[in-house]
């Protein structure tokens, strides 16, 4: 897309700054590789596995924010007197007192207790959730998307049209995730020209866009191809959310002063649903992609030196994230500082400075939260096949211990460990991974 010029702020991103493949080591599970991409640490240590909780048998609830065992990055440029704008971020509810603002991923709940920091960050949220869901405006948000007129109220005469109306039925949440998107967009607009030293924000609709209709777009390695009328109907929904993104990347680049780094990041990539890439039997007559291991890094700024990269893994996002706000790195992060990335006048101006740990900083409160609430989110995993029909809700009644949890987890996430060792050329740290 690029190539044929759709995404033109893309293609400045990649011409004027740094980029390459961002490696996720360990399962490309979103609620881990984000709050891997946001602590620096492993599963093991920030302990968030999976997307439902506890990772043993039994009821379960989506995980929280007050489930994370280590301090992230808006905790700690918070403690070190640092503005923080974070919005929509990953396994960010309940919301964290910041300095600053956090608008987190349940946000569009309405009326929902400590979805965000302030409580009246969004003081107009009732009025904006009312005017994205009237039926002009969701017509209208859709209408890029699904040309032929998607209406979920309606069951199209037209035979060819009443099939892609209802896969887009059975694929749960993809739909409702295009509002979600404009919804945190316009805050995104909103708080872009606040004064701040770190800004956040996060969008998901090219992952359910992925994951619901890459057959469409592409059934090229499909040894049964999708019909034609399907994939004309269907087939632009994936690009579009590409375009879509390619315009927020522009507001943000108007938006940038001339001294701000930005930095572009996914949690893993995408591609068919086909082998060795399946998705579960349950899930295939419905979801037609799934997560690959390689994402997503591109960054531009004064302080970022341009050009290619390889070898970059989401254990180097914090560390460069840390140095580029002119915070300490934890020497129990078992990231490096991806020096490749940096300008050397940068590197020359700022000495790295590293402490031995940030036990005592703060990490994410707990509380009660919404069981209505968490309900939604464990329907939403459900849809898009992350987990089974079985799970029931649960609350958190033990602490964790990482040993004690289900063994496909368990694994998953110690190969993870080996695999980054392996990357550095750490053969007694993998095998001692290995041995345990």
């Amino acid at each position: 897309m690029i190539e044929a010029g759709e995404l033109p702020h893309f293609r400045y991103l990649l011409e004027h700054g740094a980029h390459g493949q961002l490696i996720t080591v360990g399962p490309a599970l979103s609620p881990a590789v984000w709050t891997t991409i946001a602590t620096g640490h492993f599963g093991r240590r920030h302990g968030i596995l999976d997307f439902v909780y506890p990772y043993t048998p039994g009821a379960k609830r989506p995980v929280e924010s007050g489930d994370r065992l280590e301090p992230a990055i808006w905790n700690l440029a918070t403690d070190y007197g640092k503005r923080v704008i974070s919005i929509g971020y990953f396994s960010s509810y309940p919301a964290e007192p910041v300095n600053g603002t956090l608008i987190s991923s349940r946000s569009m709940q309405r009326r929902l207790a400590r979805a965000d920091f302030p409580a009246t960050a969004v003081p107009d949220k009732v009025d904006l959730l009312r005017k994205l869901n009237t039926p002009e405006v969701r017509a209208s948000l859709l209408e890029r998307y699904f040309p032929w007129g998607f209406d979920a109220t309606k069951v199209p005469e037209d035979p060819e049209i009443r099939r892609a109306h209802q896969t887009l039925l059975t694929t749960i949440g993809t739909v409702q995730r295009i509002v979600i998107a404009e919804y945190y967009r316009e805050l995104t607009r909103r708080l872009l020209d606040q004064q701040t030293d770190l800004f956040i924000t996060y969008f998901r609709i090219t992952d359910y866009m992925s994951h619901a209709l890459w057959g469409y777009y592409d059934d090229s390695d499909y040894e049964r191809p999708k019909a034609e009328g399907q994939k004309r109907l269907l087939g632009n929904a994936l690009p579009e959310s590409y375009r879509y993104m390619d315009e927020i990347l522009g507001e943000v680049l108007d938006a940038l002063p001339t001294n701000a780094n930005l930095i572009v990041v996914s949690d893993h990539g995408a591609g068919s649903a086909t082998p060795p890439y399946r998705v579960k039997p349950e899930n295939r007559g419905r979801l037609t992609g799934n997560h690959r291991p390689d994402g997503i890094f591109a960054a531009l700024g004064p302080d970022i030196s341009p050009g290619p990269l390889t070898g970059l893994t989401i254990m180097e996002i914090a560390p460069l994230l840390l140095t580029l706000l002119g915070l300490p790195i934890s020497d129990e992060l078992p990231g490096r500082l991806p020096l490749e990335v940096l300008t050397e006048s940068f590197s020359e101006r700022h000495p790295l400075t590293i402490v031995p740990t940030y036990a005592g900083r703060r990490v994410a409160a707990t509380g009660a939260v919404n069981s209505n609430a968490q309900e939604e989110v464990l329907n939403s995993l459900r849809g898009l096949g992350y987990i089974g029909n079985d799970f029931s809700f649960g609350r958190r009644q033990t602490d964790f211990d990482f040993w004690s949890i289900e063994k496909d987890t368990l694994y998953l996430h110690l190969v993870g460990e080996i695999v980054y060792a392996l990357l550095n050329w750490d053969i007694a740290t993998a095998l001692a991974l290995h041995n345990e």
